[in-house]
């Protein structure tokens, strides 16, 4: 009759195995000398021949940590148990060093032909068994046509490469399901979860040209196997190869200001040009079959991300419900954000600091906030009651602020920083 106990320290709940054939009776005593699982009575088991395991609360410190010690756990298969029908086993459990999540995610404008973006995880687990982890990474909202599926995931590997790249906020999750079995036998899992919001802005750089560059080159080559001797698009393709060059060598060299005005330049071009399929495809005569073979996809050629998503209003916006409780930090339910990840904190009682490096420039930020008679503790009785504001504090720092603490309550909040 194996029974075995493990500590989920992420869920701070314990599991008893056994095998589902026997009935199984037990005893758990904290290191306390407190019973917190008396499984003994008739009819009260604590593994049932239809199951195979149980999960019971965790005793907590005052840190609400996993109370530490010598924990007691006794089992058997008679109800009541007793001299020789019973067996004792000890685990002591010292804690555990969680492993620290080292994740990141990048993106590269410039991978051709629709960019990149790459989520890594490097941690560095120790001595903890992996036994699963995923990484999954969230296309941004509003992506047309909408994927069936809304994210791209890996269960195998430590790197997730996408190489289609869209403008706007993505989201990168890494789960990971740890084990480690301590000498005495008692097994220790945790559940890390890690997430980060990446917003891709890419205003300048080449993988936002891609799709026009194609296009006039297929149509430039189409009149040339026309034998058209006035080929379109020659001028902008000879310009445009100069221009890369050019950028090549500036990136290459480290110059990456250098390097981005030769790709606005190149934008600037390409976005200048235009293209119709019809008479123009540089044919000599009617039997000639390039009217099919034009290579131009529509009436205008205009740089684009694949799956753009960025806004054509002229301004990156944040737009969420905050609610706040206590002395914790608000908790933001976002709606919209294409700004990027506001770390928010409490300051003091009623005052709440909203943080993004470099974010708030005083002559593009607009934010705007319920001034009176908004949502706050009594939102779900029609609104009304204290006022809150938002205002910018400097280029890094917004202030949510009201009349105290646990106020907010799926309180409207709209940022807007222009171009």
């Amino acid at each position: 009759m194996p029974t075995t106990l493990s500590f989920n320290v992420s869920t701070k709940k314990y599991q008893g195995t056994a095998t589902p054939s026997a009935t199984v009776y037990a005893k758990l005593t904290d290191p306390s000398g407190n019973l917190i699982l008396n499984k003994s009575a008739v009819g009260d088991a604590f593994i049932t021949a239809s199951t195979t395991s149980a999960f019971y609360n965790l005793p907590l410190d005052t840190s609400s940590s996993v109370l530490q010690g010598t924990y007691t756990f006794e089992y058997g298969a008679v109800a009541g148990m007793g001299a020789g029908t019973t067996t004792t086993v000890l685990y002591t459990y010292s804690g555990v060093n969680i492993a620290c999540q080292e994740f990141n995610v990048t993106n590269d404008c410039n991978f051709y032909p629709n960019g990149q973006i790459t989520a890594t995880d490097s941690t560095s687990y120790g001595l903890w068994t992996v036994s699963s982890k995923s990484i999954r990474l969230y296309f941004p909202i509003g992506l047309t046509p909408a994927p069936v599926v809304p994210y791209y995931e890996t269960t195998t590997a430590s790197t997730l490469v996408v190489n289609t790249l869209a403008t706007g906020m993505w989201t990168a999750i890494l789960t990971a399901n740890l084990t480690i079995t301590q000498v005495d036998g008692l097994t220790v899992v945790a559940v890390l979860t890690k997430t980060l919001n990446h917003n891709v802005a890419c205003n300048s750089q080449l993988c936002s040209v891609n799709s026009a560059l194609d296009q006039i080159t297929a149509a430039y080559a189409a009149d040339v196997a026309c034998g058209s001797t006035t080929p379109r698009y020659a001028q902008e393709l000879t310009l445009a190869n100069a221009y890369y060059t050019q950028y090549q060598i500036e990136r290459s060299c480290g110059d990456t200001l250098a390097a981005d005005r030769y790709a606005d330049k190149i934008t600037s071009l390409l976005g200048q040009s235009s293209s119709s399929c019809g008479s123009s495809c540089g044919c000599s005569d009617s039997s000639c079959s390039c009217d099919t073979s034009c290579g131009c996809s529509g009436e205008n050629i205009t740089p684009e991300w694949v799956n753009n998503t960025s806004s054509e209003s002229g301004y990156k916006s944040y737009v969420a419900l905050m609610s706040q409780t206590g002395t914790a930090a608000p908790t933001a339910i976002e709606l919209e954000n294409s700004l990027g990840n506001i770390v928010w904190t409490r300051n003091s009682a009623g005052i709440y600091y909203g943080t993004l490096s470099g974010a708030f420039p005083i002559t593009k930020t607009f934010a705007l906030s319920i001034q009176a008679g908004g949502y706050d503790t009594d939102v779900l009785n029609g609104g009304g009651g204290d006022p809150y504001n938002l205002v910018r504090l400097n280029d890094n720092v917004l202030v949510l602020s009201t009349t105290g603490d646990t106020i907010l309550n799926y309180s409207p909040i709209e940022i807007r920083v222009y171009n």
